[in-house]
């Protein structure tokens, strides 16, 4: 049996479950949206081993080089691997803004390097060991993202209005496409 190691946790890999799931199980916070590999938020790096090529189906060329693939795609382990967030992946904002609406949603604006997005997209914000989803609501931008964060995303509201100070910075992932 393969094992895996991420983050100084190893485990046996299980046939018939996700790498992403396992890692989910292991208490490992992975971004990921669509668990298909259409959105590529699931996107993690081989440091040691190797992934089958269904585990990178849909990658780009530079992004297969790199040793890239997609937890949610991973059904197969046959040898054991090392693997982790990619580097250059996780970004940081800076909070410029933020106010909530009348109808109880909450808008954040940051500000940030990364202004590379195109159609519906959200980032996954990381917040205390949590990742939680957040839809973009406005056109690239050079060095701004505006954020809506609903009312369903209680404990990310009850966060930001709480414990976020503007000036903070906020860790993301991201821009992700929606899938579609």
């Amino acid at each position: 049996m393969a094992r895996v190691t991420f983050e100084q946790t190893s485990f046996d890999f299980k046939s018939g479950k996700s790498l992403l799931q396992q890692l989910e199980q292991q208490g490992h916070c992975i971004p990921n949206r669509c668990r298909k590999g259409n959105c590529h938020s699931c996107l993690l790096e081989v440091q040691s081993g190797c992934v089958s090529e269904e585990c990178q189906s849909g990658l780009s060329s530079a992004q297969i080089l790199a040793k890239r693939f997609l937890a949610c795609r991973c059904f197969n382990v046959m040898q054991d691997l090392v693997v982790r967030m990619p580097s250059g992946v996780l970004h940081r904002g800076e909070v410029m803004e933020k106010y909530r609406q009348s109808d109880g949603q909450i808008f954040v604006k940051l500000v940030t390097d990364v202004d590379d997005w195109q159609g519906e997209a959200y980032i996954s914000l990381v917040v205390n060991e949590q990742v939680y989803d957040v839809t973009i609501c406005n056109a690239p931008m050079m060095g701004i993202i505006d954020l809506k964060i609903p009312q369903d995303l209680e404990s990310l509201q009850r966060w930001l209005t709480d414990h976020c100070r503007i000036g903070r910075a906020l860790d993301f992932t991201g821009p992700h496409l929606r899938p579609g």
